[in-house]
């Protein structure tokens, strides 16, 4: 066979030049061979790439028998054909040998630097039956920056469909974790210093466990988690010595120095400085091994970050709560007899996890595909004269149950209650909460999405970690002004860009753009809803205090006439939408804001602030009074406005369904009955108020002479009842 002669020429040339050159010269022509080799080894035929893998592993054997020479990692690029053919070979057979040969080169030239002999049966395929192959010594230990593309094979091993492919390489890996496993505190010390493995490939023994985490065979996803908690506690583990600081930088006893000062009274003082300096390079050197042990901690964080948006539920579960526990037990301080000592206790490092690791996990409910077709949900008291309100939860679709097993509904609450969880701890552990700010910033996210539904969780999720998990004597005055602009922001509207059609706009594109603009109003609708329940609630709206609150307010109400606009652009066929569920309207949204404005304007003038104001209130009191004033007048203009254009057109307020009246009319008609309840609400309250509070708003007066005239009679009676009270409430002038 010529492929077969050519290719034992080939190895005999590639054995003899290894033997004679130097290591530079050989490093290129193993460039040539080596491509030989790789393409030999993907060969079609499985008993031909077989040779090939066979032979490769002779060379490998007869290379790694040879010390490595300082930096130059001769061992890492000729082993690099294994992790080539692993990748790219298709044949079970070509991979499983191929693991085989790593197994062999771990066995002999891994673990401890151990001297010991082999024999050549063992390695080559003995063609002499009865002769007794020759013996050579080698040295256990040689494998130093092979290393890296030996468990590059092993963690692409996991990738691998065939089951059994992946259980012989994780096999494999497993017994190089566990031979790092410290047995007791002090065999362990010594075994792990000499493992070239634990202390100088820790990152890439992570890298290969990270693999099987991610790879298709979810019990062996599950394994290389726990293996990853093991590793994890080893680098805690004050008594096993961290992986590439092989010495800790030496201290010179304090009593020496004494003793050197004693004895000559002229350094006295230069003494003192080296003690000093001293001091000063034990903290440097302290603060070095902690940043460069958080370098190790780093790749199993981001690892486990990465796989919480595993497509398995149980993986990604599995992957979370571990992350959250490694976080939880070693990030924060502990007291000084605690075994692990070294845990990191700073609120610095806390925040470097936050947004290099728990704010990347965030990012995969940006990348879930089932969100963006989620329907989000809306407050419960929402009124529907437009849209068809939701169905209820017993009618569920099977569309709307795959959404259920999607990330961002099995995995969005459970990643920030953790977050929460050590924002919370870390308040109590250090007493601040800069960490306060990273959560409304991994909330903030939410609401820039172009999920409605991912936005609306991170709402609802906003307003329990104001109401339930913090405490409000611990939420500061900046916490409450990042709150209200991020509140305040989710009302603004979003219109789609003006495209000329002669440019080519993507009709596919276009539409995937309207839909995520609709979908920003159910945003709006449960901004509006969270609004109302800080502003109306006393406890939170004297903790974030007048100025936001006034904030909030004139916020509400100048998005509110926005809205109105933008509802009256819409063209009257398309007013009524029968898709179910669809986007509410933007007149639903404005007639919802105005119902929690009519309250908001009541609780304004009751408030004691305005009764007992002072001489260096009155800026404030103006702008309250003013506001008042704006939001009263805006209501009832947009009642008679609208109730004016119902009545040119002819359209009744009592039309029904049945009325003959046309679908758009009927809701126009529904929208006017729900502002005059409003109206009748509004005026009602301002009746309630005092004396004194009643002639404050003397500015009424003209609002209510137009109101008089509506067409309603439930309107026109409570305006006469609060014109009567107006006039019989006007302080007399006191007599001397």
């Amino acid at each position: 066979q010529p492929i077969i002669y050519s290719f034992q020429k080939l190895v005999e040339v590639s054995h003899y030049n290894m033997e004679t050159r130097p290591r530079l010269i050989f490093a290129e022509i193993w460039t040539t061979i080596a491509g030989h080799l790789t393409s030999t080894a993907l060969h079609s035929n499985p008993a031909v790439a077989m040779y090939a893998v066979d032979s490769l592993r002779q060379l490998s054997i007869q290379f790694l028998k040879r010390e490595e020479l300082g930096v130059f990692e001769f061992q890492r690029r000729f082993l690099k054909p294994y992790e080539v053919i692993m990748m790219r070979s298709v044949h079970v057979s070509t991979k499983e040998l191929l693991l085989q040969s790593v197994e062999q080169i771990i066995i002999m030239f891994g673990g401890e630097k151990v001297t010991s002999t082999w024999t050549a049966g063992a390695v080559n395929d003995s063609k002499d039956n009865g002769k007794q192959a020759p013996t050579s010594t080698i040295k256990r230990g040689n494998l130093r920056s092979g290393w890296r593309p030996v468990l590059a094979v092993l963690g692409l091993a996991s990738h691998d469909d065939d089951e059994s492919i992946a259980s012989l390489g994780f096999r494999l890996l497993q017994e190089q974790v566990m031979e790092c496993a410290p047995n007791d505190a002090s065999a362990s010390t010594n075994k792990i210093a000499t493992s070239s493995l634990m202390m100088d490939y820790f990152v890439d023994l992570v890298d290969s466990l990270m693999m099987f985490v991610s790879g298709s065979h979810e019990g062996l996803c599950m394994q290389a988690i726990r293996y990853l908690v093991k590793m994890s506690d080893w680098l805690a583990d004050d008594d096993v010595p961290l992986p590439n600081l092989k010495s800790n930088s030496g201290k010179q006893p304090a009593s020496s120095i004494s003793l050197q000062s004693q004895e000559d009274g002229i350094n006295v003082v230069q003494a003192t400085v080296d003690t000093d300096d001293i001091i000063d390079t034990e903290e440097d050197a302290e603060r070095t091994r902690r940043s460069r042990e958080f370098e190790l901690w780093w790749p199993i964080l981001l690892g486990l970050s990465r796989s919480v948006g595993d497509a398995r539920p149980s993986i990604r579960e599995m992957a979370l709560t571990t992350l959250l526990s490694l976080i939880d037990k070693n990030f924060f301080s502990t007291s000084s007899n605690s075994k692990n000592s070294s845990q990191f206790g700073d609120v610095q490092t806390l925040q470097l996890i936050f947004r290099g690791v728990l704010v990347p996990a965030l990012e995969h409910a940006e990348m879930d595909t089932a969100s963006l077709v989620e329907t989000p949900m809306l407050p419960d008291d929402f009124p529907h004269f437009i849209t068809p309100p939701p169905p209820p939860p017993s009618m569920e679709t099977p569309s709307q149950n795959q959404i259920s097993d999607s990330w961002s509904s099995s995995m969005f609450h459970k990643l920030f209650d953790g977050c929460v969880a050590i924002c919370l701890k870390s308040m109590k552990v250090h007493k601040n909460d800069t960490l306060v700010e990273d959560v409304l910033a991994m909330v903030n996210n939410c609401l820039l999405s172009d999920s409605g539904a991912l936005a609306v969780r991170g709402l609802r999720r906003l307003e329990e970690f104001v109401t339930k998990d913090l405490e409000l004597d611990v939420i500061s005055t900046d916490t409450w002004a990042t709150v209200c602009h991020m509140l305040l922001r989710c009302l603004v509207v979003t219109r789609c860009n003006t495209h000329d059609s002669s440019e080519g706009t993507n009709e596919y594109d276009s539409s995937f753009e309207k839909n995520l603009i609709l979908s920003r109003r159910y945003v709006m609708a449960n901004a509006t809803k969270i609004i109302g329940t800080l502003l109306v609630d006393t406890k939170y709206s004297e903790s974030m205090g007048i100025p936001w609150y006034l904030f909030l307010t004139s916020g509400l109400g100048r998005n509110i006439r926005e809205w109105e606009v933008e509802g009256g652009t819409e063209h009257k066929d398309v007013m009524l939408l029968t898709t179910n569920p669809c986007p509410p309207h933007h007149f639903e949204n404005a007639l919802y804001g105005q119902s929690l404005l009519v309250r908001l304007l009541y609780g304004l003038s009751t408030m004691d602030m305005i009764m007992n104001a002072n001489q260096n209130d009155a800026p404030q009191i103006m702008s309250v009074q003013k506001m008042i004033q704006e939001e009263t007048e805006s209501i009832i203009s947009t009642y008679l406005e609208k109730e004016s254009d119902l009545a040119k057109d002819g359209v009744s307020l009592s039309g029904g369904a049945g009325s003959g009246e046309s679908a758009p009319e009927v809701c126009r008609a529904a929208e006017v009955s729900h502002l005059t309840n409003l109206v009748c609400d509004l005026l009602d309250g301002y009746n309630k108020l005092s004396d004194d509070q009643l002639f404050r708003l003397a500015w009424l007066c003209p609002m209510l002479s137009a109101l008089i005239q509506s067409n309603n009679k439930t309107v026109r009676i409570s305006v006469h009842a609060l014109v009567a009270r107006m006039f019989s409430s006007v302080p007399q002038p006191s007599k001397k």
